[in-house]
């Protein structure tokens, strides 16, 4: 019977994207197929220029590591979350060092967990958000400006008592918040239910209460930690959008309905929504939300983890990269370039080192390398900026934003 349920939800999409023919409305990214379409991938396909900018230069900040996760890039500023000093730094867009913002802690104004961070433009506000607790901060002195508890939204009777392996006790929601997106001063939360496997976007109001409820499809499906699998959450086309789950489908939000907007085909490697546990050992195929997924006009480009029988990359990851054509609809794996030890897009820009985005901002694309990797990859590249910028830096200097222009 639950073999059956996965069998009819596949039929009704396919049946969903048949309609599209005539609404060309919905498309389909065959992961399935991508796998036997390594391509090379040029990076002028999309964009029109490419910079490099180093970070704090002239500042005495070390930043370390940063992932894609933990920085934003909006249009005057840039944030980087500094682990080691518990604190976030903000650089203006010419890289100095402008303040610090933040601590993290469990006090008023404190950030608990930097898991994203978000900008309006209109209004010099920084959100930092970290599941259940999301702080603001003032990008002019930063100074907070408020907080909200998204726990006090869920009846906490229902949480569960769990005891730690030192002994001590401590409590266990049962809610799980995988995101939360804010948008015209609503914020958009990806919440499962771990007890109930209910799932929905909830929508909360600039005063902090529950506006609206949107269920999304269940699934019994768990993750390494044994939490059911939630929703991920981004804005394009200025709506929210929403990865299911089990990475099967977009939905696009529509007043109070989730419309799907594509479907993703795993084929042979699909995960069911009725298998009790997604381990990496078994033959299922998944988009990593997790790791960067972006959607410009053009194309969307991600990660997808693939099981041990399809692996395609020489060094033998299971993470390779894809992007999705719109205009062609076609999906490919991204060639894996063995002389830089990565797979990304072919710089044919300014003959630079290949490049692989982290994060979008409007029509520009970032991601960010440490030094000692830049300075190497300049050696090998023919990128006039590349070199000049790589004179300028040590091993132990900051990382290097780079940033693309999209066309």
């Amino acid at each position: 019977m639950k073999l059956l349920n996965g069998i009819i939800f596949s039929i009704i999409m396919v049946l969903h994207i048949g309609c599209s023919n005539v609404e060309t409305r919905y498309e389909v990214i065959d992961l399935a197929g991508a796998v036997h379409n390594v391509e090379p991938c040029k990076l002028s396909t999309y964009a029109s220029n490419i910079d490099y900018l180093p970070i704090g230069l002239e500042d005495s900040v070390l930043l370390g590591d940063i992932y894609y996760h933990k920085f934003l890039v909006d249009e005057e500023n840039i944030f980087i979350v500094a682990p080691k000093m518990k604190c976030i730094y903000m650089f203006g867009r010419d890289g100095k060092l402008i303040r610090s913002i933040g601590q993290r802690g469990r006090a008023y104004g404190e950030y608990t967990a930097a898991r994203s961070m978000m900008s309006d433009s209109g209004s010099d506000l920084l959100m930092v958000e970290g599941g259940n607790k999301t702080v603001f901060y003032s990008t002019t002195d930063g100074s907070c400006k408020g907080e909200y508890n998204f726990d006090e939204l869920f009846d906490k009777s229902k949480d569960q008592l769990m005891v730690a392996r030192d002994g001590r006790s401590q409590i266990l929601s049962n809610v799980t918040i995988a995101k939360i997106v804010m948008k015209d001063k609503k914020f958009y939360l990806a919440t499962g239910d771990q007890s109930t496997l209910d799932q929905a976007l909830i929508i909360v109001g600039e005063n902090g209460a529950i506006e609206s409820r949107v269920e999304i499809r269940k699934t019994e499906v768990r993750n390494f930690f044994n939490n059911v699998l939630t929703a991920s959450i981004y804005e394009y086309d200025n709506k929210i959008n929403l990865i299911h789950g089990l990475q099967d489908t977009i939905y696009q939000l529509e007043g109070e309905r989730l419309i799907p907007r594509i479907a993703i085909n795993y084929g042979n490697y699909q995960t069911l929504s009725t298998q009790k546990s997604r381990r990496r050992s078994n033959n299922s195929m998944q988009v990593a939300v997790g790791y960067q997924f972006i959607e410009s006009a053009a194309m969307i480009a991600g990660t997808v983890f693939l099981p041990s029988s399809a692996v395609v990359y020489s060094n033998g990851s299971q993470y390779s990269n894809f992007v999705y054509d719109k205009a062609s609809r076609k999906s490919v794996i991204v060639d894996y370039q063995e002389e830089f030890d990565m797979a990304g897009f072919i710089n044919d820009i300014d003959g630079g080192m290949p490049f692989w985005p982290q994060q979008l901002r409007g029509n520009k694309m970032f991601s960010f390398v440490d030094a000692g990797t830049f300075i190497e990859m300049s050696k090998k590249c023919n990128s006039p900026k590349m070199k000049e910028v790589a004179r300028k830096l040590t091993e132990e200097s900051n990382p290097v934003l780079v940033e693309v222009t999209l066309k």
